[in-house]
């Protein structure tokens, strides 16, 4: 992880737990100490808001910094899960249909396009082996209907594998959750019901 990256990430974790403390804890500050200068504060509603606006200037750092960080590894490392997961119903699916193709692989779930809300299609070639010839294939336009619920199962698995096996989700994915947390807490319970 980039060194801006962690410093930012790290001044945001740091505002997020203080600013949840201090909502879920019901902190109150009366006063604060300031290189030996006692200061009152008239209204504690006051502290809230000012740890507001600096989680939110944190929030903005992470962004900006995490936003030069290419994809940050979690989006290849899910799709790498995904891929391994949802690639046996992908084979089986194309062995059932067309026993006789000599590979598979054309066929992934980025080249599938939606046909129905229950199902996707595989437009495209197959390579099947040339009778008679060895190490001879063409290629044949052929077009596979898959069912979308048998997809479920492997995103559910890749998205487990990524929250519990990978440090990536923690670095960068668990930071953001718990600041639209923060967020829409303060939305509704601070601004729209105040």
């Amino acid at each position: 992880m980039p060194e801006g990256v962690l410093r930012q990430r790290r001044n945001f974790l740091l505002f997020s737990l203080i600013v949840s403390a201090y909502i879920f804890l019901d902190i109150k500050i009366t006063d604060i100490s300031i290189f030996g200068i006692k200061l009152v504060v008239s209204n504690a509603e006051n502290i809230f808001w000012v740890l507001v606006f600096f989680w939110l200037y944190f929030f903005w750092r992470f962004y900006q910094y995490t936003k030069k960080v290419p994809t940050l590894g979690v989006s290849n490392t899910f799709n790498g899960y995904f891929y391994r997961n949802q690639k046996p119903y992908i084979d089986s699916t194309v062995s059932k249909n067309y026993p006789k193709a000599s590979s598979h692989h054309e066929v992934g779930f980025y080249n599938l396009k939606s046909k129905s809300l229950f199902s996707y299609e595989y437009n495209g070639d197959l390579s099947f082996a040339v009778e008679g010839k060895a190490n001879h294939y063409k290629s044949e336009k052929v077009t596979i209907i898959f069912s979308k619920f048998r997809f479920v199962l492997p995103w559910f698995r890749a998205c487990f594998s990524l929250i519990f096996k990978e440090s990536c989700f923690s670095d960068y994915v668990l930071p953001y959750l718990l600041g639209i947390i923060i967020f829409f807490y303060i939305l509704i319970d601070k601004l729209m019901f105040a």
